[in-house]
């Protein structure tokens, strides 16, 4: 019944289009995977590429394993997509692998959970992971840190907990199988490392230390082959120093502010990981923390959580930068206090028992949880289908519709220029053509006509030698634009939409 209800809620939010909102960033995905139907393999060797416009030199977008844009590419392809500019693919085919992943979720973590502390425990852990708002808001958002490295890295600690009670060729490859699924989704997966060869350590004689040993080597040849296969791309082998430095080492946020450790704790902290699992499950998962520690970890259900646990730790403290940038980087936190919380749960329950019947106190937690998710349930759609305006009135317009009047003014080997700063991801999505913004004045539609580079998301520039056939103002803007709107008049052709100018320049 969870399951199902969750696949309901999941399908009923695929095909909804990306908006100015951090949900909408997935789209930028969209954007890579359809490039790989552009783009020559033999060139790019598979890795992302973010260029835009037909013919522009590739871009590549070499940060992470290209396992997520390949999957959406996956999903394309299997629905006829073939690489064309005249028709995207439907919004839902990008979220269709991550909400697989996600409904995976829900049902790995009863499985393993169950196994570990009891049938009600796996399915109070389900019904947790089902309703809580990270997973209603960015069920199916696409991105690499996300349900798919959740997915692998719940396979990674139950693959290694078999290994730790008997080490063997077999165990030992299963690990590294399941290893292996979590370093393609993202690099974080590579935290487990640590955390699970210092648990070996502790708590098994030294003799069997070698078994370990093997495990760090194949997962440091995994990061190995996957570290050269980007630096090959990006054609610059110290290509992670940066991104090391700008998200463990860093206290300014992408928006260029500096942040302090009181800054992090309310906006990453309270405003991120507690308001995207709900006050209710972090309480309950802080009781079980204490709980545990009490218990000493004794049970195999504290032990599985315990080592979760610490790989969300690492990764928070590692990226503490992007922890306070993205709220979907609290991922790894999912797991942890969705399983703790359904433990502590479980171990309330058996204490009511001994008062209440056990109907009377399984339904009362029912009544609970449901209650809980139908409250946030409503309030996740509400933010996912009313996003906020990029202005106040009759004027406003969403990336999907200025995207497609990019689309009907320019042919795909045609630049087309902005009366616009938008950098929300979902207008490259849409647009699929080269993009030439922040045109304001007459001088600086003169010098985007002729400069020789497009702007890319994330304000990279791309070499742009080819012609613009369209200048596009926002009708909301004309009132403070009126020198430039007069310039284009006296030279273009123009016509209007509800919301927008147009100017053909191609005349």
């Amino acid at each position: 019944m969870i399951l199902l209800i969750s696949t309901g809620y999941q399908a009923a939010m695929l095909n909804r289009p990306f908006e100015r909102n951090p949900e909408g960033c997935g789209a930028f995905f969209g954007l890579l995977a359809r490039n790989y139907f552009r783009y020559d393999w033999t060139a790019t060797l598979g890795a992302p590429v973010m260029s835009m416009g037909q013919g522009a030199p590739a871009i590549f977008y070499a940060n992470h394993p290209p396992s997520t844009p390949l999957l959406v590419a996956a999903v394309f392809g299997a629905f006829g997509y073939r690489g064309d500019y005249l028709s995207l693919p439907g919004d839902w085919q990008v979220r269709l692998p991550t909400m697989l992943f996600t409904i995976g979720c829900i049902a790995l973590i009863h499985w393993l959970l169950a196994r570990r502390a009891g049938p009600r425990a796996g399915l109070l852990a389900a019904t947790i992971f089902a309703c809580i708002p990270m997973t209603l808001i960015y069920g199916g958002f696409p991105d690499v840190i996300n349900t798919q490295l959740v997915f692998f890295a719940l396979l990674t600690v139950a693959a290694y907990e078999r290994f730790h009670t008997l080490q063997s060729p077999g165990s030992l490859t299963l690990l590294s199988l399941a290893m292996l699924g979590a370093a393609l989704m993202d690099w974080p997966a590579f935290y487990l490392v640590p955390v699970l060869g210092l648990h070996f350590v502790l708590s098994r004689p030294w003799r069997s230390w070698g078994w370990i040993a093997a495990f760090a080597a194949i997962a440091t040849a995994i990061f190995a082959v996957e570290y050269a296969y980007l630096a090959i791309a990006n054609r610059d082998w110290y290509w992670m120093a940066w991104l090391l430095k700008r998200r463990a080492l860093s206290n300014v946020a992408d928006t260029a502010h500096q942040f302090g450790f009181t800054d992090w704790l309310v906006h990453a902290v309270w405003g991120f990981a507690v308001a995207r699992h709900t006050i209710p499950i972090t309480l309950l998962a802080i009781l079980w923390l204490v709980m545990a520690v009490v218990r000493r970890f004794g049970s195999p259900g504290d032990r599985f959580v315990g080592l979760l646990l610490a790989w969300a730790g690492l990764h928070v403290l590692v990226g503490r930068q992007g922890v306070y940038q993205h709220e979907w980087w609290w991922w790894p936190l999912t797991p942890v206090l969705v399983a703790a919380a359904a433990l502590a749960l479980d171990r309330i329950l058996i204490g009511i028992q001994t008062r209440l019947p056990p109907q009377v106190a399984n339904v009362m937690v029912g009544v609970a949880v449901v209650a809980l998710g139908v409250w946030n349930g409503v309030r996740a759609v509400d933010e996912l289908c009313n996003p906020p305006p990029i202005m106040p009135g009759p004027y406003n317009y969403s990336p999907k519709e200025l995207g497609e009047l990019i689309r009907e003014s320019a042919p795909p080997d045609a630049a087309v220029l902005l009366a616009e700063s938008d950098n929300s991801l979902p207008l490259w999505y849409y647009a699929d053509r080269a993009l030439k913004r922040h045109v304001w004045t007459p001088e600086s539609l003169k010098s985007r006509l002729i400069d020789q580079s497009v702007d890319l998301c994330f304000e990279v520039p791309q070499p742009w030698p080819g012609r613009a056939t369209a200048l596009i103002i926002p009708r909301a803007y004309l009132p403070t634009l009126q020198a430039l709107a007069s310039d284009a008049d006296q030279h273009y052709a123009r016509h209007e939409t509800d919301r927008f100018v147009v100017y053909e320049l191609n005349q």
